[in-house]
């Protein structure tokens, strides 16, 4: 493996180790780090990818892909479960909002 190709490999290991941490901080419903590492996801992204691979380290970079694009769809997930349960938990707070309106008009 060239220089090149283990510099790509530890730029990978570094984007994958923060989707990762994405990924635990989603899970416990810290949406505010979960913000932060994507800016920091976002920064590294360009700083290490602006500019064309080499097609000696296309494989590598092909395959440092799609192993983000699959945390991204768990991330993906975990965040439309956690937008559904928002939104039903909105949805009954509002019913119960209403009902005690109707109650107390009607006291």
């Amino acid at each position: 493996m060239t220089t090149t190709q283990q510099n790509i490999k530890r730029q990978l290991t570094e984007l994958i180790d923060l989707a990762t941490q994405q990924l635990a901080a989603a899970a416990e419903q810290e949406w505010e780090q979960v913000a932060e590492l994507e800016q920091q996801r976002q920064t590294q992204l360009k700083k290490h990818f602006s500019a064309a691979i080499a097609p000696a380290s296309a494989a590598l970079v092909r395959a440092g892909i799609k192993k983000l694009q699959q945390l991204e769809q768990q991330l993906l997930t975990i965040t439309e479960q956690a937008k559904a349960e928002t939104a039903s938990e909105l949805s009954q707070s509002q019913k119960g909002n209403k009902a005690n309106r109707a109650y107390q008009q009607h006291k």
